[in-house]
């Protein structure tokens, strides 16, 4: 007889805004003239592709370059920046909610965002051989039905007043995904409706991003910039030396380096210290084993 293991994950998903510093160079007249914003970051992210982010700073990546019919603001409240109005019909046994579209999305390739775009996104992510991490999460979404162009119904399979949760998945161009075969599409390069656009992707060290000129929404104002340049610093007692030698603009400090800030007057002299919130979600996983004795 064969003993059985019984393995039963718990997913608990947090809410948390933290506080962490930021330095920004004052002096630094180079990146203008070029018109480079340059961003140092502390690691490379894990996946550019929006269907198998799960880490930090492929979030902080994704978020940039693609929208979502929801996401969340600092404050933790589920906003729009897509969605011209929303009718929610939450039954007993079933949550219905029909959502129309803005009319002036568009990809940065210049493609408008329509439903099909959504359906085929979904499609995509609900399929078992993209392996796409969000696909368990999404089982709750039963149907998803086209009423227009813009108008789109979602049907939940159960009750639930916290809907938005689910229609947080980045939105995908149906042009470039639409029987696209699993291999490819993990490592293809995709459009998205974000305020940025992927101009160069140099692995493990330095990612290029594009103004997408499609943006309408002006919620992405880079003075006197048309390009955004993050790249690694592998070391982050690095971090103020390549801000005064202008190699970099702005970067995150560890708690540690902003401690030796503090007490070093002529890193203080050539940038600022700056905090500012930052918003995300920790999950934390509980792995119970249950064995037959």
């Amino acid at each position: 007889m064969i003993n059985k293991v019984k393995n039963l994950a718990i997913v608990l998903t947090l809410f948390a805004i933290t506080f962490l510093s930021s330095t920004c160079n004052k002096h630094n007249n180079n990146a203008t003239k070029h018109k480079v914003l340059k961003i140092g970051i502390l690691t490379f992210p894990k996946s550019l592709n929006p269907a198998y982010v799960t880490d930090e700073q492929s979030t902080i990546i994704s978020n940039k370059v693609y929208d979502a019919l929801y996401y969340f603001d600092n404050n933790g409240e589920a906003k729009s920046r897509i969605i011209e109005s929303e009718k929610i019909i939450i039954e007993d046994n079933a949550t219905i909610i029909e959502l129309l579209l803005k009319k002036d999305i568009f990809f940065s390739d210049g493609k408008i965002l329509t439903t099909n775009d959504i359906i085929e996104t979904l499609k995509l992510l609900k399929e078992e051989k993209f392996f796409s991490p969000y696909r368990v999460y999404l089982s709750i979404i039963k149907e998803v039905l086209p009423k227009s162009k813009f108008r789109i119904i979602f049907k939940l399979n159960k009750k639930n007043a916290n809907w938005r949760n689910y229609l947080t998945f980045k939105i995908l161009s149906s042009n470039e995904i639409k029987d696209i075969d699993p291999d490819i599409f993990k490592s293809k390069v995709l459009s998205g409706t974000g305020p940025l656009k992927f101009e160069l992707i140099n692995r493990p060290s330095k990612i290029v991003f594009s103004l997408n000129k499609f943006y309408k929404t002006n919620t992405c104002k880079i003075k006197n910039y048309t390009k955004v340049e993050y790249s690694v610093v592998l070391y982050t007692h690095n971090s103020p030396l390549k801000l005064m030698n202008n190699e970099i603009d702005i970067i995150d400090l560890p708690p540690e380096t902003v401690s030796v800030y503090k007490s070093n007057l002529n890193w203080q002299k050539n940038f600022n210290l700056l905090k500012y919130n930052k918003f995300g979600y920790t999950y934390l996983v509980f792995n119970l084993n249950k064995k037959k004795l």
